[in-house]
């Protein structure tokens, strides 16, 4: 590859990466701005941001949104409701359960999708921190070995 073909690779390499964060940024200021979960939808789909990356974004701006933004998203694209769901629990884990709901209610042709995303994501979450915790348990007993041969046997007197 010659040097200018890679920076033109680079170039549009970082572009692309710039676009990105700009949409993102547009989501975020359309959360803050008030507008409607269906308007910040429409809005990042006609820049051109995917559906799954406009719910991260919005829900990263403004995690009570969840549901709304969930249901908006499912509704305007529920052939994406798995993908949309997933990105939305990855986003707010502590609200699956109700972001699962909402992308049900949205597209309930798509609940196996849905469910089958969501375990998946679950599943791949880490432990939550431990809380105050309890001693540690004492080491597990082990039976006694030793060689037997060297033992005489005691007669009962």
């Amino acid at each position: 590859m010659t040097m200018k073909k890679f920076a033109v690779l680079a170039a549009a390499a970082g572009f692309a990466g710039m676009m990105s964060l700009t949409a993102s940024a547009d989501v975020a200021s359309d959360v803050a701005n008030g507008l409607s979960a269906d308007q910040v939808i429409a809005n990042a789909i006609a820049e051109g941001v995917s559906v799954s990356d406009a719910v991260a974004a919005a829900i990263a701006a403004n995690p009570s949104l969840a549901t709304a933004i969930v249901s908006a998203a499912v509704a305007t694209a529920p052939a994406q409701a798995a993908a949309i769901t997933a990105a939305a629990v990855s986003a707010a884990p502590a609200q699956a359960a109700s972001i699962t709901s909402a992308a049900t209610a949205a597209a309930p042709s798509q609940a196996a999708a849905i469910s089958q995303a969501v375990a998946q994501i679950i599943t791949n979450q880490p432990a939550p921190a431990a809380g105050p915790s309890a001693p540690p348990a004492p080491p597990a007993a082990t039976p006694i070995s030793a060689p037997t041969s060297s033992f005489t046997p005691v007669s009962p007197s």
